[in-house]
């Protein structure tokens, strides 16, 4: 049985802990099998209270997220020079699970790392969960990492 090769592996970024964590996992995996190249993912999106009651105002307000989630992923970008691995960026407005999915099957992502929130009850209910849905979705397997709080 040969072992697969992932050599370009997608990572979701929101800034929290939680993807900070999942990075970081990704950056040990990818150090380990060799060569690879991480893909790091930002999605961003309008909260339906300003599309819906403030419509006019989405294409300054998207416009705001994109030029902030570059900033925050370039600075991102420096932090990991040291890291043996080649990192590049992407963000894009939209649902984060669709986000992901699309730019892994764009990419032809081989391995999607992405930690999970944690949420339980009635906001997991509300919220859904992000990670649950990449699985069921995803064109490549998926590893999901508890965030640093739930160890």
């Amino acid at each position: 049985m040969s072992q697969r090769a992932y050599r370009r592996i997608l990572v979701p970024i929101d800034f929290s802990d939680s993807s900070r964590h999942a990075l970081s996992y990704a950056l040990d995996f990818a150090s380990k099998l060799g060569p690879a190249r991480l893909l790091l993912v930002h999605a961003y999106y309008v909260p339906p209270e300003i599309e819906a009651f403030a419509p006019d105002r989405v294409p300054g307000y998207l416009g705001q997220l994109s030029e902030q989630a570059a900033k925050d992923l370039e600075k991102l970008l420096t932090e990991l020079q040291d890291a043996q691995v080649t990192a590049e960026y992407l963000a894009e407005p939209g649902a984060p699970d669709h986000v992901i999915t699309k730019l892994a099957r764009e990419h032809d992502i081989d391995l999607i790392v992405l930690s999970t929130h944690g949420r339980s009850g009635f906001s997991r209910l509300a919220l859904g969960s992000v990670a649950e849905r990449v699985v069921q979705t995803a064109p490549c397997p998926v590893i999901t990492l508890k965030g640093p709080k739930h160890e």
